[in-house]
C-alpha cells in the first residue's frame, strides 16, 4: 500500500488546475468536467516507462501514490480516462532530458 499523501506535497500544487489530484484522499468528492485540466502526473503514469522516469524525477513517491487511486479515478471519468489514454502515446515530460539539472 502506498503512503499516504497530501496534495500540498505535489511540485505543481501552486500552479496546478486540475480538478482531480490523485495524491488527494478525498478526490472521490471532486467533480472532474470535460475540458477540466488533467493532473500532469496522473497524465505521465500513463507513459512508457512510467516508474523509472517518476524514479528519475525523484518523484518515486508520487508515482506510487497515483498507482494506489489510479483506477479508481480512470474508473470515475471518462473524460479523464480518455486525456490518459491518449496521453500514452505521447512523450514523456519527466524523461531525464526535461527534469531539472539538464538545461
Amino acid at each position: 500500500m502506498a503512503k499516504t499523501s497530501y496534495p500540498r506535497s505535489c511540485p505543481k500544487f501552486d500552479t496546478c488546475n486540475a480538478s482531480v489530484c490523485p495524491l488527494d484522499a478525498k478526490w472521490q468528492k471532486r467533480k472532474h468536467i470535460s475540458g477540466d485540466k488533467c493532473c500532469l502526473y496522473l497524465l505521465e503514469a500513463a507513459k512508457l516507462d512510467a516508474k523509472a522516469n517518476f524514479a528519475g524525477a525523484g518523484l518515486a513517491n508520487v508515482y506510487e501514490a497515483i498507482e494506489a487511486v489510479k483506477h479508481d479515478i480512470l474508473s470515475s471519468s471518462a473524460s479523464i480516462k480518455r486525456t490518459y489514454t491518449r496521453a500514452a502515446s505521447t512523450a514523456s515530460r519527466l524523461h531525464p532530458k526535461f527534469t531539472k539539472g539538464d538545461n
